[in-house]
This record gives C-alpha cells, structure tokens and sequence, in this order.
C-alpha cells in the first residue's frame, strides 16, 4: 500500500503535536516541584492520573500537581481551540470537572488547601478564551472562581531551547510559584536532564515522586 503526502503529513503532525504536550506538561511540572536544583519535598505530579469525583465518575487531567506551600493543581494542555467558538464550550466542560473535591491525591487536601484548576494554553488563544470565560461568566455558564487558573505558554527553539509560562487568568498562587504572574523561561534541556528516566505512556501515569 503506498502512503500518500497528506497521511505523512498528519502523522507527523501527531507527532509533533504529542511531543509539544508532552515537553509543557513535564516543563510546567518541574518548575513547581523543583526548585532549580533539587526536587521540593513532598512534591508530586503525575500524567494522566486516574481521579474520581463524588458521583464515581472517573476523571484523567492531563497533569496532577502536589507542589510547595499546600499548592495542589489538576490540569489540562489546551495546544489549539476549534475556530468554531461554539464548540468551546466542550473544552470548559471538561475543565469544569476538574473544580469539585477529587479523590486521588497522594495526600488528602487539608480543609484549608488551595486545590486549582489550570488551563495551560498556547499564547496565540489566550485572550481569545479568557474573553470567552468572561462571556461564558456573564451568560451563567461559568462560575467565576480565583482558582481557575489560565497560564499560557508559547516555546522558543533558540540556542538553548525553554517554555515560557505566564498566568493570565485567575488569583495569584503561593510565593513559591509566583513567578508565573510575571512569567518564566523553564529549559527544556534542564528539565529533561533533572528527570531522564521518566516514561511517557498512555493512558497511564508518569510519575515523579
């Protein structure tokens, strides 16, 4: 059978689009369980980690976070949105399901832990989708909370390749993580350095620990 130019194409595009996650996922994880130069204690995150919500349903985000400083986040790496507005809203469903209490944390939260919900999207749709959660809000589709979190994130392939993060939605995190409101270059070849064994597998979990 002969594969034609288009098929070739959309593989790799798959492709590179599998690897584009994977890089944000693992590069927004090691910046908020590791400080630079050693892991934080008793941080954690994992990739597709099974969670369970109160009606039984079983719930897989993207990433599961414990950080530093009580910081507990679930997410979900949004690389590109429909043009179709009107099929956003499946995305934000989807997020939504993740803004209830979870069972599946390595440690039970606490009454007082912060637990959010992270939308990390690519720079050229944040506005776009921050503008739509405000006309969602303002239609009473999208209860309003400061632990909804939107962090965009755009990569540069310079001589010495990073993800920059930045959070443009949602109340600032803990001190420890706080530099996302200003924004922050994590390198890539340090972050896959610092964690050379981890395994990437679908649909189970990568785990740091």
């Amino acid at each position: 059978m002969r594969i034609s130019e288009e098929w070739l194409r959309r593989a790799k595009e798959a492709a590179d689009d599998y690897e584009s996650t994977v890089l944000v996922l693992l590069t927004f994880s090691a910046f908020v369980v590791h400080d630079g130069t050693q892991p934080r204690p008793g941080c954690r995150f994992a990739f597709g980690r099974r969670m369970t919500a109160a009606n039984g349903k079983e719930l897989t985000p993207d990433v599961v976070l414990e950080g530093p400083d009580s910081f507990r986040c679930t997410g979900e790496v949004k690389r590109a949105l429909p043009r179709d507005r009107a099929l956003w809203q499946r995305e934000l469903d989807q997020l939504l399901e993740y803004m209830q209490p979870l069972d599946g944390w390595w440690v039970n939260p606490k009454d007082t832990d912060v637990v959010n919900t992270a939308c990390l999207i690519h720079q050229t749709r944040t506005r776009a989708f921050i503008e739509y959660l405000e006309q969602q809000n303002r239609a009473g589709r999208f209860p309003y909370s400061p632990h909804f979190l939107v962090v965009e994130f755009n990569r540069s392939d310079e001589a010495n390749p990073y993800i920059f993060f930045r959070q443009e939605f949602g109340a600032p995190p803990p001190a420890s993580v706080q530099r996302l409101v200003h924004g922050v270059p994590i390198p890539i070849d340090n972050v896959l350095e610092t964690f050379p064994s981890i395994k990437f597998r679908t649909p189970t979990d990568a785990i740091f620990a």
